[in-house]
């Protein structure tokens, strides 16, 4: 058997590819759809017998491997002097080093010793009377999920090789990620709650201030932050935090259509809430334009029924913290 380890692109980049093949001349064999792949490792004559631990091997390796991407690189001829093969470049990545490296060791433990090259697809066959021409302008501006691997046997034949597919395996499934936020509610001495609206909000309704926690943050330096980025406000005191309390999930448009590309990586926001109340000599609050429509001082009492549906469990949780620390009038 002659086996290698293999990404198969998705239905899209091969459809791509062949609608853009039927605008130019193509010197040699096109690579059947069905055949293109992209190589990871290549084990090459392996006895059947071994074929059980081989694929032992590999699926306890790859399910630890969490899912990534790829990107798709240029067209281009390989080898360069002498071409044999029209490919398409994938971009290489550190998670598909990774996958490569891991699979090595995997199977160097069977006594067997894997080679590969930099990540491809091979889509045309020069045989030697073919002529080369300047490399395709082929564009496929998009990048691609790899969520398995397959086994591949592929037998030699003089029409070319033959793919069977003996196993599929699963990466591991990239955890659900939520993003880091903290609620702020502030108070004032007349015992009432800053309520804000965002810029593109579509309702009537309100919520309390909110933004995202940094990596190296700390909760209370992010509500630091964030009141002077988005009130310039420095003279405040934060009276309690009450770290992870809410989680909810952005709707599926809000992910697909949202602006800011830092939450692409996330589902929702898993939220923090600080109480903070605010100097009795403040000066005027300057909210950040790009941030806060407007804003307004509202009885804590009423605080609840302004709030959008989304934000109302925090608030709630704002609401009882709030007549915990004695500041309900």
């Amino acid at each position: 058997m002659r086996l290698f380890i293999a990404i198969i692109p998705p239905p899209r980049l091969i459809k791509s590819w062949l609608d853009f093949s039927t605008t130019v001349n193509l010197p040699g064999r096109p690579v059947k759809p069905e055949q293109i792949h992209l190589t990871v490792n290549f084990l090459g004559e392996i006895k059947a017998d071994l074929l059980p631990a081989v694929a032992k091997a590999i699926d306890k390796t790859v399910k630890l491997i969490p899912q990534f991407s790829l990107t798709v690189g240029q067209f281009g001829w390989l080898p360069v002097n002498q071409p044999r093969l029209g490919i398409i470049n994938i971009k290489d990545s550190a998670a598909f080093s990774n996958l490569q490296y891991k699979l090595k060791l995997a199977l160097l433990n069977l006594k067997i010793n894997t080679s590969a090259n930099q990540p491809h697809l091979t889509v045309i066959r020069l045989s030697s009377k073919s002529t080369k021409s300047n490399p395709f302008n082929f564009q496929f501006t998009d990048s691609f999920l790899v969520t398995n691997v397959e086994l591949i046997n592929s037998a030699l034949a003089a029409s070319g090789p033959t793919y069977e597919t003996l196993k599929n395996f699963k990466l591991a499934p990239n955890p659900v990620k939520f993003r880091a936020n903290v609620v702020i509610c502030l108070v004032n001495h007349n015992s009432q709650v800053l309520l804000v609206k965002h810029p593109l909000s579509k309702s009537n309704l309100w919520q309390l201030p909110q933004g995202g926690i940094e990596p190296a943050e700390t909760t209370a330096q992010a509500v630091s932050r964030e009141l002077k980025e988005e009130l310039d406000l420095n003279n405040f005191q934060i009276l309690s935090i009450k770290d992870r309390i809410h989680r909810y999930r952005w709707p599926a448009q809000l992910r697909r259509e949202g602006t800011d590309k830092s939450k692409s990586a996330f589902i929702g926001q898993e939220q923090s809430l600080a109480v903070v109340m605010i100097a009795n000599n403040y000066s005027a609050l300057k909210p950040d334009a790009r941030e806060i429509m407007a804003l307004k001082w509202v009885k804590h009492s009423d605080m609840l029924k302004l709030l959008t549906p989304v934000r109302r469990e925090v608030g709630k949780i704002a609401l009882a913290e709030i007549k915990r620390l004695g500041l309900a009038s």
